[in-house]
């Protein structure tokens, strides 16, 4: 069990003031073992904490330098695929590196993964308030749809993206999605 500094600096200050190891245990609530072994720590290192500890585990294949990296790669375009950061992070790395490492360092970053919020390049309001009021001339029976849903152009379209926690990744290109080549 990890104890926090306070509680480590409490069984120093009992040390020093000469309480005893069961008094400290005592007032404390916990083990005497620990007691004793936070006293030791302190004799031998100076600290409330044993320098020789290390985390265990095999170290972080992406480090704080390279997380910078997969940062400005999602700035940069949010619509990545994960495959294509992988390849990104496999090349400023000079090693492979595993999908799901770069899953966990985004993750570690508070990126998510979502759908993106897509806009009109030529989206203006003014000009569909004009042209609603155009169409309310004339009576519904005028109009007539079709369906299109043979002739997708979007289908290549990407349509999830990369963004903080609580934001919305926005599409910097639109490959498809301009009016004037919709109609052409």
């Amino acid at each position: 069990m990890t104890y926090s500094k306070d509680i480590r600096a409490l069984v120093r200050l009992d040390a020093i003031q000469g309480k005893s190891v069961e008094f400290t245990s005592m007032r404390l609530n916990i083990h005497k073992r620990t007691v004793i072994r936070m006293r030791k720590c302190w004799e031998d290192y100076g600290t409330l904490f044993n320098p020789l500890t290390c985390r265990s585990g095999a170290p972080r294949t992406i480090d704080s330098a390279h997380q910078r990296v997969l940062q400005a790669l999602v700035q940069s375009r949010a619509d990545w695929y994960l495959q294509e950061l992988q390849e990104e992070m496999a090349f400023a790395l000079g090693k492979p590196v595993p999908l799901t490492t770069v899953w966990r360092a985004l993750d570690r970053e508070g990126i998510t993964h979502m759908q993106l919020a897509v806009r009109a390049q030529e989206r203006n309001e003014q000009d569909r308030a004009a042209f609603l009021a155009r169409m309310a001339q004339y009576p519904r029976e005028y109009f007539v749809f079709t369906d299109e849903a043979a002739n997708d152009d979007k289908t290549l379209e990407r349509r999830y993206g990369w963004a903080p926690r609580g934001g919305r990744p926005r599409a910097t290109h639109c490959a498809f999605y301009s009016r004037n080549s919709l109609h052409d």
